[in-house]
């Protein structure tokens, strides 16, 4: 595994709603009461990847709104405890768009949180297809992580905290 004891993560999955991970239990609960950054120890890791192989799919779509929201509202509480360091979002995803403007819905949220927070962020995006390949979701996921708001027509200040992912 390449995450070590330094290391700081949390995991939602995403569907029409969120569910966040916990050692030993997963559950849905308000973002606020429970979510926070978890080291990383070696059964943290065997707890982490049980839950990732029990997880399904299906093909309703995915609110990547949500996701994007509930994974910056993560960074945001832990600010103060990675300021200087580079935050990651790995976004993983096997969702259908809901709608075609859902990426320009995305990346507003992202350039709006960029605008307003001195983080340096890092969206590495990642696309998993089984059966069905989606049309337009790898495009999206690059666009992502590139932070591609000229596309998109998304007014942005250009800064040092922003970052390209892959």
């Amino acid at each position: 595994s390449f995450l070590t004891s330094k290391d700081r993560i949390a995991l939602i999955t995403i569907n029409s709603n969120y569910t966040y991970f916990k050692n030993d239990c997963d559950y849905t609960k308000e973002l606020y009461d429970t979510i926070h950054l978890e080291h990383v120890d070696s059964s943290y890791k065997k707890a982490l990847n049980n839950y990732i192989d029990t997880l399904g799919s299906d093909n309703s779509a995915t609110n990547h709104l949500l996701g994007i929201k509930k994974g910056l509202e993560i960074v945001l509480r832990q600010a103060k405890v990675i300021k200087n360091e580079t935050v990651m979002i790995l976004y993983v995803s096997r969702g259908l768009l809901s709608s075609l403007m859902e990426p320009k819905s995305v990346l507003e949220a992202v350039a709006k949180f960029t605008d307003r927070h001195n983080v340096s962020l890092v969206i590495n995006t990642c696309a998993i297809s089984g059966d069905f390949t989606p049309m337009y979701e790898p495009q999206f996921l690059r666009d992502m992580a590139e932070q591609n708001y000229k596309k998109y027509n998304i007014s942005y200040k250009p800064s040092l905290f922003r970052s390209t992912g892959v």
